[in-house]
């Protein structure tokens, strides 16, 4: 059986929409950082930190890893 054709509202006109408050409502605060905080931002933004590589190879790598520190830990 065919749907019934349904009507949608028409949309409101922007004189009939109520504006939008001046103030947002989401106020930016600014914070401060801690000391322990600062120091690591300092380093990466000096360039100091370098990306490391990724890919299958680094997963299967460290999946490796786990299985072997999983299985020291089961035999002590």
């Amino acid at each position: 059986m065919p749907r019934a054709n349904r009507r949608h509202t028409p949309v409101q006109s922007a004189a009939a929409v109520p504006s939008a408050p001046s103030v947002s409502i989401h106020k930016r605060q600014a914070f401060e950082l801690e000391a322990s905080e600062r120091a690591p931002l300092r380093s990466v933004e000096r360039g100091e930190w370098a990306a490391v590589a990724s890919g299958p190879a680094v997963s299967v790598r460290y999946a490796q890893y786990a299985k072997t520190t999983l299985r020291q830990r089961r035999q002590t």
